[in-house]
């Protein structure tokens, strides 16, 4: 019986012997809370973090492995593949002064949760500390735990959605904000030529933005045949107002990054849309060295807008999941990148 069970019951019985012996034929209406149902896990796709929930003291912890996807984790639990990566996170509460009186903390403690987590690029790890990360417990009808919450790091804010069962086992996702872009008005059948879009707004701050040169170079290779490179280079930041504010990077908060892509030297468009190839550097904590993430098939699409210079459009992925690309390119080279990490979407 729970509870809220028996405490219907004891309430019912006091009511039928109490002084007089008066039975109340009114039943009193007592709201009930329906619990929700699982959050339902997710099998692969999504940054997942899964570890066990302990308590030390007046601290809670949750230790374990993260990886782009739950199967990752739950095919390799050892990490012999080196899929994975380690996490951790804190919560303390404040214990009873008064030592005649026991502590009576809530398990499992929602609040603010402190803590970290590794990189792994080719062998070289690297730690990224994160601050303030909120953590919701919601008991479910199953009868264990829903967890919700959200937080933030160097790639960007997140919302959280996850479970804990009964063996205290945390299963947590991380769903980083995509852009939503408007959806333009356009006709079945264009006209000839097609009408240009307006240039692209840039986003000052909140979102990942790369900012550099576009040039190309005509290179010689072995077999003197020649070819074009296309080449992005410039710094990366968590908003565009902090590369515009220190464009020397002189507070660290900036960091490098680098595109490239390879054509035939009969080619002539520039710029050139397609894949790039290239790499972003990370800071380590404490002034450690930097992390370099490598980046494969990055698609850029260049489009002239009403203003006689490019949008650009894209997409393309990292060990933080799959984002979109929007952004800008000037007549004098100057490229303007934002990254929109993929939200989950909700049933």
């Amino acid at each position: 019986m729970s509870e809220l069970q028996s405490a219907e019951k004891d309430g019912a019985t006091a009511d039928a012997n109490g002084e007089g012996g008066n039975k109340v034929d009114t039943p009193s209406i007592q709201p009930q809370m329906t619990k929700p149902p699982p959050t339902k896990l997710i099998p692969s796709g999504v940054v997942c973090l899964r570890g066990n929930l302990v308590q030390e003291g007046a601290a809670y912890k949750i230790t374990g492995l993260w990886s782009m996807g739950l199967d990752k984790i739950l095919a390799d639990p050892e990490n012999k593949l080196g899929l994975c990566s380690d996490f951790e996170y804190e919560h303390k509460t404040e214990s009873s002064s008064d030592e005649t009186t026991p502590a009576t903390a809530t398990f499992p403690p929602s609040g603010t949760y402190v803590g970290s987590f590794t990189i792994n690029n080719a062998g070289v790890k690297t730690k990224v500390e994160e601050q303030d990360v909120l953590l919701n417990f919601v008991e479910n009808s199953e009868g264990f735990y829903n967890v919700e919450g959200k937080g933030s790091n160097s790639f960007g804010k997140y919302t959280i959605s996850g479970t804990l069962s009964t063996e205290r086992v945390i299963t947590i996702y991380r769903h980083y904000p995509a852009l939503v872009a408007q959806p333009t008005k356009s006709n079945k059948k264009e006209s000839v030529p097609q009408v240009k879009p307006p240039p692209t707004k840039l986003i000052p701050t909140g979102v990942v933005c790369l900012r550099g040169k576009l040039v190309k170079n005509t290179v010689e290779g072995i077999s003197l045949d020649k070819y074009c490179v296309h080449k992005i280079t410039g710094m990366w930041s968590m908003g565009l107002d902090k590369i515009l504010a220190d464009p020397d990077n002189t507070k660290g908060e900036c960091n490098s990054f680098e595109y490239e892509h390879k054509a035939s030297g009969g080619v002539t468009a520039f710029p050139l849309s397609g894949k790039y190839n290239g790499s972003f550097l990370v800071n380590a904590p404490h002034g450690g060295a930097k992390t370099k993430i490598e980046e494969k098939n990055v698609m850029l699409k260049f489009r002239e807008n009403t203003e006689g210079f490019h949008n650009v459009e894209g997409k393309g992925s990292n060990v933080w999941g799959k984002y979109s690309i929007t952004g800008t390119l000037t007549k004098d080279g100057e490229i303007t990148l934002f990254r929109h990490y993929q939200a989950l979407k909700t049933q």
